[in-house]
């Protein structure tokens, strides 16, 4: 799939609205505080139409179960699998584009991609300005691409013995989870 095509932006926003649902309970939450703040029901669901980014950005978003999932995802795949670009004609979804979906297919019916149920995946890490909470979320590997370049960086520039090389691990990965632990928790 070509991020140069007219539908790219599109596409990927209707995939990521298929794969995350944003909570409903957040949303409630947020409204009343609004409605504490002196808004009235009119300004939120003028403020919901008008930037809808505010709510998603201060609410929770949930991985729906797979059978779900898979209805969300192949709606979306429909909805986009005979777009052609205007400028270039060529389709959004072309040979390797659908070899990937069928595999992400293949993923969302084993329940790899689901959040498990009754197990949050989100906690809170500090207020806004305006005192909304602000959540940390454990979605994805980001967390592990930066233990890795780390670590990359830290091997780099490292040759010695074997042994040498176990303890500076223990040692950087004793400061990492530290570093971690109190940057996520406090």
């Amino acid at each position: 799939m070509l991020n140069s095509h007219g539908a790219y932006r599109a596409f990927m926003a209707r995939l990521q609205d298929a794969f995350l649902i944003v909570c409903r309970e957040n949303i409630e939450i947020i409204c009343e505080f609004l409605k504490a703040a002196g808004k009235t029901d009119n300004d939120i669901k003028e403020m919901k139409e008008r930037d809808w980014h505010f709510f998603v950005k201060n609410s929770w978003r949930v991985c729906p179960p797979k059978q779900l999932l898979l209805l969300r995802f192949n709606c979306v795949v429909a909805a986009f699998s005979d777009v052609q670009d205007s400028k270039t004609g060529e389709q959004l979804l072309r040979g390797p584009t659908k070899t990937q979906i069928y595999n992400l297919r293949k993923h969302i019916k084993n329940g790899c991609i689901s959040d498990v149920p009754d197990i949050s995946l989100y906690y809170v890490t500090g207020r806004t300005k305006e005192g909304f909470a602000k959540y940390r979320c454990c979605h994805g590997t980001n967390s592990n691409e930066g233990f890795h370049c780390h670590l990359r960086m830290v091997l780099h520039i490292y040759s010695g013995s074997p042994y040498l090389l176990h303890l500076v691990l223990l040692e950087f990965v004793y400061r990492w989870t530290l570093r971690m632990a109190i940057k996520n928790r406090g």
